[in-house]
């Protein structure tokens, strides 16, 4: 880990904060993170860890590893993620989704 493993927690307790943060920067900050290593930012990590963050590949990275470790439901994520979201940020979040599952195949 970086050295933030006290901010780095899926204990976040606002959730939706972070998710309008993260949803509102992913057109250029998170631009080239990709859909399974988007959605765990938002519980892992608040605005102000991410605003601060010099390297963001660092912390996808992290987050990344905590999450696969927690053995979270990126599914379950989500759908949480797109409630607490309005449009046009819906809109872009089911977009990604589709693209991810659509890459699967």
């Amino acid at each position: 880990m970086t050295g933030m493993d006290d901010l780095l927690k899926k204990g976040n307790k606002n959730f939706e904060r972070s998710f309008r943060f993260i949803a509102t920067r992913r057109d250029n900050v998170y631009r080239e993170v990709s859909f399974h290593r988007f959605i765990p930012l938002a519980f892992y990590a608040a605005p102000t860890v991410l605003r601060c963050s010099r390297n963001i590949d660092s912390i996808v990275q992290d987050i990344g590893q905590l999450y696969e470790n927690d053995q979270c439901n990126l599914f379950e994520d989500w759908q949480r993620y797109c409630k607490a979201l309005y449009t046009p940020l819906l809109e872009l979040a089911l977009y990604g989704i589709q693209l991810f599952f659509l890459a699967l195949i």
